[in-house]
């Protein structure tokens, strides 16, 4: 009975173990398709440095679509002031009055140099003129008055030097106004001559070296 037993257990241990075979075959669950999960994980990588390239590009594209490279304009100098134009054109043009010959001109001793702490020069005689500094924006210097022959001498700070100075009118005449006094004395001016807006009305300027 004993040997009967162990007969029936033996093929009832097979038959679930072809069983479980046959389930294992009809589920596709081979020992070959269990290899699958092991090569897709293991060629991951390689699609992942596949990209790689691509990144790349993306990286260049971005630095090639970055902040715009300065234009041209970027390199020339600062514009100009509006009021140059207004300097040169002087008041009125020049081509308009002729230099009188029958006076004293506007002028500055051609000696002039920086660090002088008075400055020479000429003018219509009796007439109340100031010196200012042009490169800062007119700040006056000193004042004085021509004589009656039209000579005058006007103590200032020390000159600095690449500093522009003029000549200007210290106080008008009775009866007129700045643009009177300029037309009145526009035949006599420097070579030197300008106006400028917001500035002053300079009769003649020196450039200190």
């Amino acid at each position: 009975m004993s040997k009967n037993k162990r007969f029936m257990q033996l093929r009832i241990y097979l038959f679930v173990l072809g069983s479980l075979l046959l389930l294992t075959v009809a589920c596709g669950n081979t020992p070959e398709n269990n290899l699958l999960p092991e090569a897709e994980a293991t060629t991951a990588p390689v699609v992942a440095t596949a990209t790689a390239p691509a990144s790349s590009e993306t990286a260049s594209e971005s630095q090639n679509t970055g902040y715009p490279a300065p234009s041209d304009e970027s390199s020339l100098a600062y514009p100009a002031p509006e009021n140059t134009a207004a300097a040169d054109e002087g008041y009125p043009p020049p081509s308009e009055v002729p230099i009188a010959t029958d006076g004293v001109r506007f002028s500055f001793a051609s000696d002039t140099k920086a660090g002088d702490t008075v400055v020479r020069g000429t003018a219509p005689p009796n007439l109340s003129i100031a010196i200012l500094d042009i490169t800062l924006n007119g700040v006056v210097l000193g004042q004085g008055v021509s004589d009656a022959d039209g000579n005058f001498e006007i103590s200032v700070s020390p000159l600095p030097a690449s500093r522009r100075i003029g000549l200007a009118f210290a106080r008008l005449e009775d009866g007129l106004t700045l643009s009177e006094m300029g037309d009145k004395y526009y035949p006599y001016r420097g070579d030197g001559f300008m106006n400028l807006p917001n500035v002053g009305l300079f009769m003649e300027t020196m450039l200190i070296e």
